[in-house]
């Protein structure tokens, strides 16, 4: 059974029952962090992980003369409640990978509750001034604007200023249409075979607040997972387009 078909039937029978009747699991009163390390041999499409590091001193003449080392980059993708940036809209998920010597870390903070954000935005302000740069994917126009605009609401103060690769302007003149399936597609060889669109994505947490069932919610943590793990492979094929001398001379 897809996902629609799935959220289709959880909506059927809660209209069915009464509030007080429905099953519901209990939701976690504090953020959730699913945290997952990936080895240098780990490989997203055609993209070798360890190649990151290995080819970084490459990079060198593309990225700030203030960078030395791929650790001090943050690779950030949020899913949110709504895909429009008004003041109700909130990231609900707000996925962050790091390199810490041979391994990149992806730790995805997922909110069940309002209350709960400020604690996420606190972390991801911590990793945000510690680095030198950020990627995203299209975050100069959502995720970027969307987060200055909660740390402001929560009063958090103003992240710190950084060089920031949005890999959507960076591949758009390498694929047509520029969405980050169709770079994943082209650029890395990868499919992907998700049963919803980004537009169903804030029905299906809704979903899973109203239930409490997390295997709701998990295509959504893959699809966020995949999301930031294809950033790096995608910032080191625009490298890689941008001078190939560089990587067949190594």
């Amino acid at each position: 059974m897809g996902i629609r078909e799935k959220l289709k039937k959880l909506k059927s029978s809660f209209h069915e029952k009464s509030g007080n009747s429905v099953e519901r699991i209990p939701l976690p009163d504090v953020p959730v962090n699913f945290r997952r390390e990936f080895a240098s041999d780990y490989k997203t499409g055609t993209f070798r992980m360890g190649d990151f590091e290995k080819f970084f001193p490459l990079y060198l003449p593309f990225f700030p003369s203030v960078i030395e080392s791929p650790e001090e980059m943050l690779f950030l993708d949020l899913e949110t409640t709504s895909l429009s940036m008004g003041a109700g809209n909130f990231p609900f998920l707000t996925g962050i990978g790091w390199f810490e010597g041979s391994l990149f870390i992806v730790s995805q903070y997922l909110i069940t509750s309002p209350p709960q954000e400020v604690e996420v935005l606190k972390i991801l302000l911590d990793h945000w001034n510690r680095s030198r740069v950020i990627v995203t994917y299209n975050g100069k126009t959502f995720d970027v604007p969307l987060l200055k605009g909660r740390f402001s609401i929560y009063r958090l103060g103003e992240p710190d200023e950084k060089k920031h690769y949005d890999l959507y302007q960076l591949v758009r003149g390498m694929v047509k249409p520029a969405t980050l399936h169709n770079a994943e597609r082209v650029l890395l060889g990868i499919e992907r075979n998700e049963e919803f669109e980004g537009s169903d994505i804030p029905s299906i947490y809704f979903s899973y607040i109203n239930t409490g069932d997390l295997e709701v919610l998990k295509p959504v943590l893959e699809r966020n997972l995949q999301d930031i793990l294809s950033l790096p492979a995608l910032l080191f094929k625009w490298v890689e387009k941008k001078n190939p001398l560089f990587f067949n001379k190594h």
